[in-house]
């Protein structure tokens, strides 16, 4: 159903709605919600203010489009035909696919922050799931992207220790969340030099300068050299 016909549709102030009758109230606050929006697109929201608002809007008119739809038009959606500019995103279930491709959906939506890594969320939601454990996401990574490779975007972490990726003493690494790489662009080389207090510092978000780091060097510099 259009949203021009859900003003054919008789919706009684008090009582409860039948489906028709609810969506078409709901298309009648979408039509509203869209001219105020309009109104205040050059307003004084801020970008990321402004983004989240749009991606809300979005969201609601999908629900209230999806409402309106009937049998006969849910049942045309399950109809696998050809697209015409196929993709890898066709092999998938459409539910899949409007996960992954929806432009206002929040895989696609964290994918454009900028640093932000889809590999990352991918192995976050396996590990929250309890798809893969800590552990288990590193080998992964280990495995199959090919971490410090010169043309890659994974790297190992500069802040675990060296001898026990994903974490700094006892302390599981937050830059890395345990899995022992990061991902971007490649750390500067002298990161996977600080000494494990200043590693421990940052991990924990105190401050740690690099003046406070060139201390504890010469500290334990003084005491390398006294045994």
């Amino acid at each position: 159903m259009a949203y021009t016909e859900s003003y054919k549709v008789t919706v009684p102030d008090t009582g409860n709605l039948t489906r028709e009758q609810g969506w078409a109230a709901l298309a009648r606050l979408s039509t509203k919600l869209d001219m105020v929006l309009w109104r205040i697109k050059e307003s004084v929201l801020a970008p990321d203010e402004d983004r989240e608002v749009q991606a809300l809007a979005y969201r609601f008119k999908k629900a209230v489009k999806l409402i309106g739809r009937d049998v006969l038009d849910k049942l045309a959606d399950l109809s696998d035909s050809e697209p015409e500019h196929p993709s890898f995103l066709d092999k998938f279930p459409k539910g899949i696919r409007d996960v992954i491709g929806d432009y206002y959906g929040d895989v696609y939506r964290w994918g454009r922050i900028e640093g932000n890594e889809p590999a990352v969320l991918a192995l976050a939601m396996l590990e929250e799931a309890e798809i893969l454990d800590t552990g288990e996401v590193g080998s992964l990574i280990e495995k199959k992207m090919r971490p410090d490779s010169r043309y890659g975007n994974v790297w190992t972490c500069p802040r675990c220790d060296s001898h026990n990726p994903g974490q700094i003493e006892k302390e599981q690494c937050r830059r890395c969340y345990g899995w022992g790489y990061v991902f971007g662009e490649k750390p500067d080389d002298d990161q996977y030099d600080w000494t494990e207090k200043g590693r421990l510092a940052l991990n924990r978000g105190e401050e740690w300068t690099p003046e406070q780091e060139a201390a504890e060097e010469a500290r334990l510099k003084a005491e390398w050299e006294e045994e």
